[in-house]
């Protein structure tokens, strides 16, 4: 099974950083990059720009998987779980896979980061949508889901967005996998390396490496 990694980025108006990012992507060849400031409030548009970048340059791929950066990925467990999940027809066609939030409420605490106005999401609950920290999309939900960005209005709240309003909009529900997450710091090591988890939040760049040389250890491929 081949995988490929590809970093979503919006541009940034420090220009040594920007200048460090162009010569990473000439290096490596894998930074997708278009015309909006990177910042918090923009996840949005990144979120549809990797759907607009899915859609034409990997129709080959027959899952898409969205992580954030501080999102720790068992590979192995993870390329193992979508084979058993296609094998065994386990989602219907047009899929996300994902941890589900039902119910969550939406922030008015003017003083809180994720505040919502009433006038840029008028009811008080969201609709189910994915944990932004990681989400699979079967391939044949990528395009509908971008063309879908058109018509939708925008909202900077990016994992509602992508996986509540555009899903909804398409009449798809998710297909939840909850328990391969993992949630507590203290059962990282023990359910991504020994375990069959697939995500756990590790926001240490040092803890993320010291993880990936026990999976490969584990795994029979120990590196120097």
């Amino acid at each position: 099974t081949k995988t490929a990694v590809v970093f979503a980025l919006g541009y940034t108006t420090n220009v040594s950083m920007q200048a460090a990012v162009t010569r990473e992507s000439k290096s490596y060849r894998d930074i997708v990059q278009e015309d909006y400031i990177d910042s918090y409030k923009n996840l949005t548009y990144k979120g549809i720009m990797w759907l607009k970048f899915a859609s034409e340059y990997c129709p080959q791929a027959q899952y898409v998987l969205k992580v954030d950066d501080d999102i720790f990925v068992n590979i192995f467990n993870l390329v193992g779980h979508l084979g058993r999940m296609a094998k065994h027809k386990s989602h219907p066609p047009k899929s996300v896979i994902c941890l589900v939030w039902y119910g969550m409420v939406v922030n008015r605490d003017v003083n809180n980061k994720w505040y919502v106005s009433k006038e840029e999401y008028a009811n008080d609950t969201f609709p189910p949508y994915c944990s932004g920290s990681a989400y699979i999309i079967t391939r044949d939900l990528i395009r509908p889901m971008y063309e879908q960005s058109f018509k939708i209005k925008f909202m900077w709240v990016d994992d509602w967005y992508i996986t509540g309003a555009l899903i909804e909009a398409l009449h798809v529900e998710h297909t939840s996998i909850a328990s391969l997450y993992v949630l507590a710091a203290a059962e990282i090591r023990e359910r991504l390396v020994d375990g069959y988890a697939l995500f756990g939040h590790v926001g240490s760049m040092n803890q993320r490496a010291a993880l990936w040389k026990d999976v490969l250890k584990q795994k029979g491929m120990e590196v120097a």
